[in-house]
Parts: C-alpha cells; structure tokens; sequence
C-alpha cells in the first residue's frame, strides 16, 4: 500500500513539475518573440542608393518600450507605451549621425520635416505596437511617436524617410 501510494506521489510531482516547466517555457517564450508588424520603409539619404529598413533590421536595432503623449495645446493627453526603436537608435543602425532635415513621408503623402531638436528625445521612435497590441490599419504599420508634440509631429503609416545631411 504504501508503495503505491509513494508512486502515486511521485506520478503527480512528475506532472505537476513537467506542467510547471511547460507553462513557464510557454511564457518565456512569448516574452521573447518580437512581433515587428509587417511592412518596410523606404530610406533615402540625398546622395546615397535608397534602401529598404525592414521588420529584421527593426528586430536587430533591438525593440524598446517608449512612453509617449500626444500634446494638445498645453496639456498632454494619457501617455501610452509603444513598442518600436528609438529615432536615435535608427540612426545609428543606418550609420547616420549627423544630418541638416529629415523628412518623414506617409503613406498617403502627408510629409513633416525634422530637425534634430525635434526627434532627438527619448520619448521619439518608429513604433509598430501600443499598449502591447500592433497597430491598426490607420495608424501602422509602422508609426513615429514624438513624446510632447502635437499631432502633426506624429506620423502614422510611415513609407518613407528622407535625410539630407
């Protein structure tokens, strides 16, 4: 009896550590996954061949979290957390570290300028995701979020980024 009882014990310890490492691998793993939306985005720095920045090279600058907020007139409105790259860290993986303008393009062909005090700050990247969800057809996929700006200096549906150094 007691023999039975011991391997019953042990049956039960197996399932419930075999479970256990199961349900933990199942969230390390889906922790792990970078989910860069889909899509590319046209890069042209005047004088040089136009290239495509793509969902890899998002994956290898390496996906932050950026905490952003629309301004509206004086007030900011609810902050939200955006998955993507820093602006900075964009630059620095397409080996641009000095430039005059750049000009971020939509899909449908509403164009900003930038200057570098204008997207050099924490709160500004290439976002493909907010609040842990990707970003719907209106705005992805593939967005610049500009922490403290208003509406205009965020661009949804980025399709091209032009940089005049």
């Amino acid at each position: 009896m007691n023999f039975r009882k011991t391997l019953l014990c042990i049956f039960l310890a197996m399932v419930l550590v075999f479970t256990g490492c199961n349900q933990s691998d199942a969230n390390t793993e889906e922790n792990v996954v970078v989910d860069t939306g889909k899509g590319s985005i046209t890069v042209e720095v005047i004088g040089e061949t136009p290239f495509e920045f793509t969902n890899e090279d998002a994956r290898e600058t390496g996906p932050v979290e950026i905490t952003a907020a629309q301004k509206d007139k004086d007030a900011l409105l609810e902050s939200a957390t955006y998955t993507g790259i820093l602006f900075n860290d964009f630059l620095d993986h397409i080996g641009v570290d000095k430039f005059s303008v750049i000009s971020i393009e939509a899909a449908d062909g509403y164009m900003q300028e930038f200057e570098l005090s204008d997207i050099s700050t924490d709160g500004t990247g290439l976002s493909w995701a907010v609040n842990g969800e990707i970003l719907d057809e209106g705005s992805g996929p593939v967005m610049l979020v500009n922490h403290g700006r208003g509406p205009k200096w965020w661009i949804k549906q980025v399709s091209k980024i032009t940089i005049i150094k």
